[in-house]
């Protein structure tokens, strides 16, 4: 019987994955109105995610957000549970069917219907994140969880062992055009 897939560390750039399935945690500067509107976030980057023991280390700086990215092979039935844990309050767990869903771009508060963005240093509005938890799904296997939590860079760098990422640099984003 061949083993179960867990979470790791991709090798080229630390990116989550599972099995064939790349999580990918893509920053833009934190809206002023606390929630996402409209159309995805351009990307100012992928952040650094990094193993430490049992748990997974995601650095965000104050007033910056990201949206998660999900990339993987289309022939992989996969499910996938995304719960938030805010600092104060709950979240809902949200079911993402892969490979149909490629980007989840914020999370809901039990009871209502806002997007708030993912971030570590929210508003009033948009509320601080402590941690997520994904749980992934494949077939026969048992689920596997993987707790990844939010830290400013100056934590992850001591904790890790690995450089924390350059300050978000508004003029990052793609500038030029789509090939047709």
């Amino acid at each position: 019987m061949s083993e179960p897939p867990s979470w790791s560390i991709t090798p080229d750039f630390p990116q989550l994955a599972f099995g064939t399935l790349v999580v990918s945690f893509q920053r833009y500067a934190l809206p002023e109105t606390g929630l996402i509107e409209g159309e995805l976030p351009s990307s100012l980057g992928a952040l650094p995610v990094a193993a430490v023991g049992r748990r997974f280390l995601l650095p965000v700086a104050f007033g910056e957000a990201f949206w998660i990215g999900l990339a993987m092979e289309a022939r992989v039935a996969l499910q996938l549970r995304l719960t938030p844990v805010p600092a104060e309050g709950q979240a809902e767990e949200e079911r993402i069917a892969l490979p149909r869903v490629r980007a989840i771009p914020g999370w809901r508060r039990q009871g209502d219907a806002s997007l708030r963005p993912f971030t570590r240093s929210g508003t009033a509005v948009s509320m601080s994140l402590a941690e997520l938890r994904l749980v992934a799904e494949a077939g026969k296997y048992p689920p596997a969880t993987a707790t990844i939590e939010l830290v400013d860079y100056p934590a992850y760098a001591a904790r890790s062992g690995q450089p924390a990422p350059d300050q978000l640099d508004p003029e990052a984003g793609y500038k030029g055009y789509l090939l047709p």
